[in-house]
């Protein structure tokens, strides 16, 4: 639903496919920023905010990944892929409850989702618990 009714304004749309373009040459710094703006021009754009929050998973920026992936999951609350990769920041920041409970809704969404899996184990070990 989210996808057929957020309208993505045009620059923060061209930012966003020009980032897609750095990405495939390399230019990680270039990608950072163009998905920065292409954010601020549209703060509402969950697939530049989970592009950008991959980014920062990746760079091992726990807090600004999580809450950019959180934010995308939000919007596009429908999308197992944006719910499992907020659990994997959201374990990161050692909030285990709640990655399980994301973790969970994207197996929900896709029952074949690997990364949901993958995180909901070490989630519930952490919180002491011992079966899915």
């Amino acid at each position: 639903m989210y996808r057929l009714s957020h309208k993505v304004p045009g620059r923060a749309r061209r930012n966003w496919e020009k980032s897609a373009k750095a990405a495939r040459e390399g230019r990680v710094e270039a990608v950072r920023e163009l998905l920065d703006e292409a954010i601020e021009a549209d703060p509402e754009f969950a697939d530049a905010l989970h592009a950008r929050g991959v980014i920062a998973l990746q760079a091992q920026e726990v807090s600004i990944a999580r809450e950019l992936l959180t934010r995308a999951a939000v919007l596009d609350n429908a999308n197992a892929e944006y719910q499992a990769d907020a659990a994997v920041a959201t374990y990161l920041a050692e909030a285990s409850l709640q990655a399980e409970t994301m973790a969970r809704s994207a197996i929900r969404m896709d029952p074949e989702n690997p990364t949901a899996h993958y995180i909901l184990g070490p989630s519930l070990l952490r919180q002491g618990k011992r079966g899915a």
